[in-house]
């Protein structure tokens, strides 16, 4: 299997009293697994497994990962087995969403476990399957999530690449560049990039939170990061709302908002969390006049939760 990714389109936001142009960069179209930043990241990880000669992939997250359900078509479109562990979440214990509505018809093994056993479940697994004669791969590297923070780097190290050439065929560069941040890998991969191929262009890549305060935020982008780059990393954590999956009460509105406008579906775990930590971040700073890029990072089959949650469809 062969995963040809096309440049992602830019689509110009509209949306009420912007002082900022507003592009929002989508990569929820790319055309694999409901698309998404894991599609080329989760690619990275399964590119390097296959150079390893590894048979069995191992993926990491809650209910609503999209990364999960990436890892899981990727390997089911090319015959490795996968496994995924997941963290039970304190509030809701293992809540189901549409990510792992799609693990589940995938016939995709999850184990659940407390999140302080989670390195003492990834080992045992491991081992279980070498027992077995298996070759695994964890996509994060070890028990510990240590070692292939090179290997998810590189997919936005190259689209880094992609949004350099989109500003010269658009002939205007962007002052800042917003994402949500979780993991960190996909804003340490920007960061990467425009080290490597920025030059003399100032980009200020801004991560907002969906999860992680900023001690801790920081740090899981450091470790994938030379140290003398740390200084570029600009971490936001003061609109998450309560932690990861928690709901606000604007984020109903928000969404429905995007979609009647521009046809954009947002979700309430990610992406819909970042582009309203955006819009305050700028108008806190008193942003006007600037051209901002907004990552897209996909979710789309959480954009369906959302409007289960507010309608009577499941009723």
């Amino acid at each position: 299997m062969e995963l040809k990714i096309k440049e992602t389109p830019i689509q110009t936001i509209t949306w009420p009293n912007l002082t900022n142009q507003i592009d929002m960069k989508r990569e929820d179209m790319i055309p694999f697994s409901f698309g998404g930043n894991k599609v080329r990241i989760g690619y990275e990880y399964w590119m390097d497994a296959r150079a390893q000669g590894c048979d069995t992939m191992i993926a990491y997250g809650s209910s609503r990962s999209n990364m999960c359900r990436v890892i899981a078509t990727l390997c089911k479109c090319s015959d490795m087995s996968c496994y995924v562990v997941s963290p039970m979440e304190e509030q809701e214990g293992y809540a189901a969403s549409g990510n792992s509505r799609i693990l589940e018809s995938m016939n995709i093994p999850v184990i659940i476990c407390q999140r302080e056993q989670v390195a003492e479940t990834l080992s045992k697994l491991m081992q279980g399957l070498r027992q077995e004669g298996k070759n695994p791969y964890y996509i994060l590297g070890d028990a510990h999530g240590r070692g292939h923070e090179a290997v998810g780097n590189r997919a936005y190290e190259k689209v880094f690449q992609e949004i350099l050439k989109q500003e010269e065929v658009q002939g205007y560069a962007y002052q800042y560049i917003f994402l949500a941040s979780g993991t960190g890998t996909t804003q340490s991969g920007l960061i990467s990039g425009q080290a490597e191929f920025g030059r003399d262009r100032e980009h200020r890549i801004i991560g907002i939170s969906i999860a992680r305060d900023a001690e801790h935020g920081v740090a899981a982008i450091q470790e994938k990061l030379p140290e003398q780059l740390w200084n570029r990393i600009q971490f936001v954590d003061g609109y998450r709302g309560g932690g990861y999956g928690e709901r606000q009460e604007e984020m109903t509105e928000l969404i429905q908002q995007m979609m009647e406008r521009n046809g954009i579906p947002l979700d309430a775990t990610y992406t819909g969390k970042a582009f309203r930590g955006m819009l305050l971040w700028l108008e806190a700073h008193q942003i006007s006049g600037a051209r901002v890029l907004f990552l897209h990072t996909g979710g789309t089959p959480l954009y369906f939760d959302e409007l289960y949650v507010n309608t009577s469809l499941d009723q």
